[in-house]
């Protein structure tokens, strides 16, 4: 089990500067937690133009695009790919060219340069809800640490996070950007492939564009509308918050003043049912009163808004 984190300067403020990013992440930052996805020995990384081993930002050209997935299988045998793009113009940070999309359960195609399975596939999903600029930051994270245990044993799950520092975002919104991976699920001898994409601003509150809306009609945060991913089609809108009117803890610290967290949920909003909770390795949720950027103590995670991201640098 391992995780890793890294900042990256944002360049040029262009969506390839984004994705040079989570190249240089994947094949040079970490060992083991996601790879890309390889077809008849050809990582899916395309400048565009083609299939490319990259060395330089600017390899990325109009369409180009990045496809990861976790090392290790879930329970039920898939692997959970996301698809990041930059479309129309790569040498640009308008907020409409870079986009997520995710397969709940694999099936990505070189050949066919899609997701070719009949399961849920999302839409591609804007990244950010702000245009990118040079002067903002790239946090990438992954990691396989979390664990838990169902019947038939120990399990884990891999989530890969790449996110963007506003510079000039106001607070509660400074950090944008994706969650594509798993959790723990709450029917843990069921749900065998956790899965979910979120999209946008790090923020669990009922607010537009964020990880915790809850309208059903938007896309921030998905997740596929069969949890063993059997059935095509329909994507159901969840969120992740603690379910309560404020999305925080009550009280922000404890009597000796250490920070209080407690366990950041995931919800269906469309069933109206908790799917899972999400492990210290990866969130918690903490106060929606504490600084946007601030880290803990421990130097392990870092706030946005009432979440408490994992982020260990120094792992």
């Amino acid at each position: 089990m391992a995780e890793k984190h890294k900042i990256y300067s944002a360049g040029s403020g262009y969506w390839r500067d984004f994705l040079w990013s989570v190249y240089d992440f994947v094949a040079n930052q970490q060992t083991g937690i996601v790879r890309f996805v390889n077809n008849g020995g050809t990582d899916a990384i395309n400048s565009g133009s083609g299939f490319i081993t990259p060395t330089a930002a600017t390899d990325f050209g109009i369409g180009s695009y990045i496809v990861i997935e976790p090392v290790t299988a879930s329970q039920g045998g898939t692997r959970w790919q996301v698809k990041f793009l930059a479309e129309t113009n790569a040498a640009s940070g308008n907020v409409n060219y870079g986009k997520a999309q995710m397969s709940f359960s694999g099936g990505w195609d070189n050949a066919m340069e899609t997701f070719n399975v009949s399961t849920a596939v999302t839409d591609a999903e804007l990244i950010v809800q702000w245009s990118i600029a040079a002067e903002d930051s790239f946090y990438l994270s992954c990691s396989n640490s979390d664990t838990f245990t169902n019947e038939t044993g120990a399990q884990s799950y891999t989530y890969f996070r790449a996110l963007i520092w506003d510079q000039d975002g106001s607070e509660n919104s400074k950090l944008m950007g994706v969650y594509a991976g798993g959790y723990i699920p709450v029917d843990i001898d069921s749900n065998l492939r956790p899965a979910v994409l979120m999209c946008r601003f790090v923020n669990v509150l009922d607010v537009g564009s964020s990880w915790g809306d809850r309208t059903t009609t938007e896309d921030y945060c998905l997740l596929p509308g069969n949890y063993e991913h059997s059935g095509g089609g329909g994507v159901n809108a969840g969120f992740a918050g603690t379910g309560d009117g404020t999305g925080a803890v009550y009280y922000s610290s404890s009597p000796d003043g250490a920070w209080a967290n407690a366990p950041m949920l995931l919800t269906d909003n469309t069933a109206n049912k908790v799917v899972g909770a999400f492990g210290k390795f990866s969130m918690l949720h903490g106060h929606s009163d504490r600084a946007d950027g601030s880290t803990d103590a421990g130097l392990e995670y870092m706030v946005s808004q009432a979440i408490m991201l994992r982020w260990k640098p120094s792992a």
